[in-house]
């Protein structure tokens, strides 16, 4: 029996028959609103912000599945892997979404490009509602906010330049909207909704817990991280694959990649709080390209934090998260200890096994400040006569800020609004001259500024609004 049906209730479809591989699926193109569903976040306001009668003749897609990745009851997800079938005719802006086609559009013509031919993730969010109990529908209920964070996670990095190799976060495709069958009515008659979902690249990898086992230590505790002694198989071109062994100088390694893209996201205003054994992938792919050095990717944002989308920035005072007022990453030093870490200890830092937490910590931390890591814990400099950067290791690069500087930062803004700007209005009051008042105090304030703020830019930007260059036209 394919669906649960009793004669005269309606029926609910099963995930089986929502997503199964060779399934075709089209995709509108959607933005959702504003993330919600975190204490953090605004509370969900009006529709959705999704017209099913709009016109998306040129600007839909479709993929079929070809492999499913995660899927079951009481999921707030589906995963699978998909190829793309048909890219749009008129794809979205870049810094929506990485296009879904291989050639750029050429302005004059309306013909479909040959689609994108890397494998892709999709990611729908769309519970398994079997039931009308409440735990069912209240699963149900979270799905959309399940979307509108991780989506507002991808589409920040993106709009920031951020996603796709080298950095941590996988190249996004965009949000999309697709139609799934949903059962049927008491009639019998088949019923249908739209769910969210989202593209992102497919990682032809591993994560950090499937290459360690665990400490058996009893029910209810999860022991350390235990690596495997053996090699792993990875993925390479034309489906060879490579053997990777995880000593402790690659695992290391690892974990220098995901801090530096942790303290990245810092310098963006991105909290990632779920970040686990789990969700941190490796890989020696990008796309169908076989890198020569371990990559690493955050996977699952559902609970990452973008302090602009939050309602934070609206307070007094509030006008960016304080680390984007830096002029690098924080330096892992400030902000990663063991402690902090507690998840991957085993694969790094190191085991606590028949040692005291503080010689551990004290391991740990000599290791973050070595020359090979993150070096000393001093302010970077960007000074023409230093080495250029390498784009393609933004972790070896050694540039990163410290507290010390975000202290000073916080000093010099206090002055300003304590001490310089007071005195300067005084000034300006007392100007016999009254009818230029407001000249001459643009001029005094703009000086003032250039004097006492040592650094006054703030790094990562809001991402566009939803309605931002997507016009949709409504069929008559």
């Amino acid at each position: 029996m394919e669906r649960l049906r009793l004669p005269g209730l309606a029926t609910w479809t099963r995930l089986e028959e929502k997503c199964s591989v060779g399934k075709k699926l089209t995709l509108f193109p959607y933005e959702p609103e504003r993330p919600y569903g975190m204490r953090a976040y605004h509370p969900p306001q009006g529709v959705r912000n999704f017209e099913p009668e709009a016109d998306f003749t040129n600007t839909k897609a479709k993929v079929q599945i070809e492999e499913i990745i995660c899927r079951g009851p009481g999921r707030s997800s589906q995963i699978f892997s998909c190829k793309v079938l048909e890219a749009p005719v008129e794809e979205r802006p870049a810094f929506y979404q990485s296009p879904l086609s291989l050639i750029p559009k050429n302005k004059n013509s309306k013909a479909r490009r040959p689609p994108l031919i890397r494998k892709l993730v999709g990611k729908v969010y769309d519970t398994c509602v079997s039931s009308i109990y409440a735990s069912d529908l209240d699963r149900a209920s979270k799905a959309p906010g399940y979307f509108s964070r991780e989506h507002a996670a991808y589409a920040y990095y993106r709009w920031n330049k951020k996603t796709g190799y080298p950095h941590t976060m996988p190249q996004f495709y965009g949000g999309w909207m697709t139609k799934v069958k949903d059962g049927t009515n008491i009639m019998g008659e088949p019923k249908f909704k739209y769910v969210g979902l989202i593209l992102i690249e497919y990682i032809d990898g591993r994560s950090i817990e499937d290459l360690c086992s665990r400490e058996d230590i009893g029910e209810g505790y999860i022991g350390e991280l235990c690596p495997y002694e053996s090699s792993f198989r990875i993925s390479g071109e034309g489906n060879q694959m490579r053997h990777v062994t995880f000593n402790e100088k690659n695992r290391q390694l690892v974990i220098q990649i995901m801090l530096h893209g942790i303290c990245q996201g810092f310098q963006l205003g991105v909290e990632h709080h779920n970040l686990s054994p789990e969700n941190v992938f490796v890989t020696l792919k990008n796309g169908t390209q076989d890198l020569e050095e371990i990559r690493v990717v955050f996977l699952d944002h559902d609970d990452t934090q973008v302090w602009f989308e939050t309602k934070y920035p609206k307070l007094p005072g509030n006008v960016s998260y304080c680390l984007q007022k830096l002029p690098f990453p924080t330096h892992p030093r400030e902000r990663c200890s063991v402690v902090a870490l507690e998840k991957f200890q085993g694969w790094w830092p190191p085991s606590a096994e028949g040692r005291s937490a503080d010689e551990v910590e004290k391991e740990f931390r000599q290791w973050l400040l070595s020359e090979e890591v993150f070096g000393p814990l001093v302010e970077a400099t960007d000074k023409e006569d230093l080495v250029k950067p390498d784009k393609m290791r933004p972790y070896a690069n050694k540039r990163y800020s410290t507290f010390d500087t975000l202290d000073l930062i916080g000093e010099r803004q206090d002055a300003m609004q304590d001490v310089i700007i007071p005195q300067v209005l005084t000034l300006l009051r007392n100007l016999e001259d009254k009818d230029s008042l407001g000249q001459e105090m643009e001029r005094a304030i703009q000086r003032a500024l250039e004097k006492v703020t040592l650094h006054n830019t703030v790094t990562g930007s809001r991402h566009p609004p939803s309605h931002h260059k997507l016009r949709r036209i409504r069929l008559d």
